[in-house]
Formats: C-alpha cells, structure tokens, sequence
C-alpha cells in the first residue's frame, strides 16, 4: 500500500488512492484491529504491515477532513497521533492572546448590507463556538444582542420587533 506522502506527490492517483484507504478503513472499524485513540503502539494480533496499513489508512482519513491551508500544516506528518497532536493544539490553544482575539472578532463583526444573511449568520456561529472551545461563556440574551446589533440599518424593523417582543414576555 502507499504511503501518504507517496499519494500526495502523484495528484492524478490521490483521490483514488483516498478512496481506496477510506473504504479500507471503514471496513477496519468493524474489525477487532482498531485502535483506542491515543494508542502507539500496535495491538498483539497485528502484524507489522497491519499496523502500517492501518497507520497510513488513519493517515489518509485525517487528511481528507483537512481544509487546504490546514492541510499544509501537517501534510509532513506521517503518524496519525502526530498529526492530531499537531491539530489539537493549534485549535485548542486557550491563551489570553487567542481568547482577547476571538472575542475582538466577534465584537467588530458587522454584517454588510450586501452580504448573504445566512453565511454572515454561519461567520457568527463559527466565533461563538470558538470562544465556547475557549471557555469564554457568553450569555445567550447577549449573544443575542450581539447578534442584533452587528446588523445593519436594513433590519432595524426586525431588531424593534424582537426587543419589543421580549419586553412584552418579561
């Protein structure tokens, strides 16, 4: 079987070579060889070219899922843990600098009156879960105001409706 790097220096074959290791490790999640997460070393029952396969097929599933600027971070990384380690604490990183960022983010976020409402709702959900893997917790009535007041003139209507709405339910 090809290893990752193999696949990845021949473009024509990667997407069937992805395939091929996808469909094999779906059929090996069935099987009594997979792996605990976090598990270096090889079961038993395994031969060593088993537990390569399985190490290249993880491998390949990973990357799949990769968008391509995430991509290039790991594309060297050949063991599966490795790679995880690598993405886990690039996205998990609870810093001050990267909690001060996040919530920057979302207070400077305005929507234009040009852009889509539902992909500038899907930009917003994004932040709050961010800051939520952050554990930055933000009240659901100020997320809402948040929301609300990051839109533009054009919804003015709409934002009076839901403010007076709540004051009636209060």
């Amino acid at each position: 079987m090809a290893t990752t790097n193999e696949i990845f220096a021949n473009p024509e074959g990667t997407i069937k070579a992805l395939k091929v290791k996808t469909y094999s490790t779906e059929k090996m999640t069935h099987d009594e060889y997979w792996v605990v997460l976090g598990k270096k070393d090889k079961l038993e029952k395994m031969s060593k070219e088993e537990w390569e396969d399985l190490k290249d097929m993880t491998t390949s599933t990973v990357l799949l899922c990769l968008a391509d600027n995430t991509l290039r971070d790991v594309l060297t990384l050949t063991n599966p843990i490795d790679i995880w380690d690598k993405l886990e604490s690039y996205y998990n990183s609870q810093s001050l600098t990267s909690r001060l960022y996040s919530q920057k983010v979302l207070y400077g976020l305005k929507k234009m009156e040009e852009a889509n409402f539902n992909q500038y709702l899907d930009e917003f959900n994004k932040i709050m879960t961010k800051l939520d893997s952050l554990e930055v917790k933000i009240e659901e009535e100020d997320k809402s105001l948040l929301l609300l007041t990051s839109l533009p003139s054009a919804f003015d209507n709409i934002v009076i409706s839901f403010v007076r709405k709540r004051d009636l339910e209060i």
